[in-house]
């Protein structure tokens, strides 16, 4: 979060205004097909805020592929310039924003969670957020004109993107604020309680994840005053959530070394295979998991083979 110098006119040649944001790298990428929480707590300076009649977001907090999407996200090439320089509206990110619009053309101040696709050829973006029509998921977060988020207090804020889940849940991301480190109170702004899901990532879009960020947006201001939102962020957290057994890292060199997935105090089976289809089953070894991650080393022999885990029952 931050302040915004004046600037007005269009994403058009030749402006370009880059995006401050702070970020550090994940251990690993993460696609559409994992599941994954970003936890941190946000407080707001008090009076920080004008009333603004433009379309300003701030507090924005997620995971991004910052070497495909780059530093720009709004300021972007829509108007067709001819400019190949500019940036198009990106993609590859799962977001938290704020938007601290105050009667905007119909718009007031609200939140959201936003899946960013990949962006591919002429595809300018592929932002999935929630959509009215979608009445069993979709929750309208307007606060209602003159009203915000609180200042001056902890907001405890919780993104999750369900992508290993199954039903309905799958490829969807849900944004929730409460008023409790614990996550169990939700926050209520003018009788509005503060979650929003997005709709379904469809099947053939995808995006790939490789930084935890916060982002201050720029943006160009038409007739309204400059936004100014100014505050922290804390205790900024990543957590994956895979199923209990999902091998998450194998290894060959002079051993072999599996790393998996498990629930604490329950017992995994190291399973070989000679094939996939009709191949015997032979117990390598049964593991005890103490942690969220369990693994087990065994020394190489020739040929190929396979291995799954299976908790024991």
């Amino acid at each position: 979060m931050g302040s915004e110098q004046p600037f007005r006119g269009g994403a058009n040649d030749p402006y370009i205004i880059e995006n401050s944001y702070f970020a550090r790298k994940l251990p690993r990428p993460l696609t559409d097909h994992d599941s994954f929480r970003v936890r941190g707590t946000l407080r707001i300076v008090g009076g920080s805020i004008p009333d603004t009649t433009e379309f300003y977001q701030i507090a924005n907090i997620g995971l991004y592929g910052i070497e495909s999407m780059g530093p720009d996200r709004t300021q972007a090439d829509d108007f067709y310039s001819g400019n190949e320089f500019l940036v198009r509206d990106s993609g590859d990110f799962v977001e938290f924003s704020y938007f601290i619009n105050n009667d905007s053309f119909g718009f007031n101040p609200n939140i959201t969670a936003v899946i960013g696709g990949t962006v591919t050829d002429d595809v300018s973006c592929v932002y999935v957020t929630g959509d009215g029509k979608d009445a069993f998921w979709f929750h309208d977060t307007d606060m209602g004109a003159g009203n915000y988020l609180p200042e001056e207090t902890d907001i405890f804020v919780e993104l999750i993107y369900f992508g290993a889940a199954e039903g309905g849940t799958n490829r969807r991301a849900k944004v929730s604020l409460y008023t409790d480190a614990s996550r169990t109170n939700l926050l209520e702004v003018n009788g509005v309680p503060m979650y929003y899901w997005t709709q379904a990532l469809p099947e053939d879009e995808s995006f790939e994840v490789t930084h935890a960020a916060l982002f201050n947006y720029a943006a160009d201001s038409w007739d309204g005053p400059n936004a100014e939102g100014a505050g922290s962020w804390d205790d900024i957290s990543v957590a994956l959530d895979l199923p209990a057994g999902t091998i998450v890292s194998a290894e060959r060199s002079s051993k072999f070394s599996l790393t998996w997935v498990a629930e604490p105090g329950k017992s995994y089976s190291v399973v070989s295979l000679d094939d996939l289809v009709s191949g015997s089953r032979t117990i390598k070894a049964t593991v005890l998991a103490e942690g969220d991650t369990v693994g087990w080393t065994n020394t190489t022999s020739g040929g190929t083979g396979f291995f799954i885990v299976e908790p024991v029952e």
